[in-house]
């Protein structure tokens, strides 16, 4: 079965129907998806629908010269394309940089962290040191007391 026939019936019909289309209504229908584009606030989307939209508007105005309007919007659409991908790539860089800094001030800070937590548990070790030399922890007594008294300091009182 030949596809073509039946899509060029289709499309003269649709021609046919674009045709009777008042001016305003064809003009008001092209704008629509500039304005959301617009709304998506991404200037890729705006630009292309715009370019899209451009070429609409060209084709109900002058269907005769379809080749040339298809032809001057592919070539727009791959500047745009083009200057699109430069962007992105400028934003991918960045966008790196700023990565490779976050892990480096990362990698500071935990060895920072780590460096800390040693200090804190020499700390703790010498002051457990120094106290297990003073205190006798199985009496709990201080050896520096004189005297013959070797049971342990009576227990605090309960208020």
């Amino acid at each position: 079965m030949d596809v073509a026939p039946i899509v060029h019936s289709l499309l003269s019909q649709w021609a046919t129907l674009a045709s009777k289309i008042p001016e305003e209504v064809a003009f008001a229908a092209v704008l629509v998806p500039i304005a959301l584009a617009i709304f998506s606030k991404r200037a890729i989307a705006i630009w292309g629908s715009t370019l899209l939209a451009m070429i609409a508007l060209c084709a109900f105005v002058a269907p005769s010269n379809g080749a040339a309007i298809l032809a001057t919007g592919v070539y727009l659409g791959s500047l745009i394309l083009a200057l699109s991908s430069i962007v992105a790539r400028q934003k991918s860089k960045t966008l790196q940089a700023e990565v490779a800094s976050l892990r480096k001030d990362v990698d500071r800070l935990r060895g920072d962290v780590n460096m800390l937590s040693h200090a804190e548990q020499r700390r703790f070790m010498k002051e457990l040191n120094q106290q297990s030399m003073g205190i006798i922890p199985a009496s709990g007594r201080d050896p520096s007391q004189t005297g013959s008294n070797t049971e342990p300091n009576p227990p605090a009182e309960n208020r």
